[in-house]
């Protein structure tokens, strides 16, 4: 018997309960991590079904935010010499987005990528960083 996420009831808008991701999302990532380089996370992909934890606490149970940002994500930052930087894990999404964005992806793929639902949030957000085109639009006529 088939349960959620498998390809006869998956949908690409069914939201997943315990991430808030739509399995199109997760299908995304996972697929970016398969082919991933071997010192990237490719690896650890291989054999595990795709309701598994990739990323887990030490003793092998769900890796909840706050302690991965205290335990790991922080003292990493500290030991790179960005500490005076405040960096996040949520100020490298909108890095990651805008430097998309810089090098030519479209609303759809930033979209997709940051796993927003209705693409008003990505423009809403991130609608001034995309380059203005009306000036190709006046040459169209």
């Amino acid at each position: 018997m088939r349960g959620p996420g498998t390809p006869d009831t998956a949908s690409p808008d069914r939201v997943h309960p315990a991430s808030g991701r739509s399995d199109r999302f997760r299908a995304a990532a996972r697929g970016a991590l398969r082919r991933a380089p071997a010192d990237h996370g490719g690896p650890q992909t291989e054999g595990r079904g795709d309701e598994q934890l990739l990323f887990t606490a030490p003793q092998g149970g769900p890796l909840r935010a706050r302690n991965f940002r205290q335990r790991f994500f922080a003292p990493a930052v500290v030991k790179a010499g960005l500490g005076h930087l405040k960096v996040t894990p949520h100020k490298l999404r909108h890095t990651a987005a805008s430097l998309a964005i810089a090098g030519g992806a479209d609303v759809n793929v930033v979209q997709t990528m940051l796993g927003h639902k209705p693409a008003t949030l990505t423009l809403d957000t991130y609608g001034p960083l995309f380059p203005d085109r009306l000036d190709q639009v006046s040459k169209c006529g």
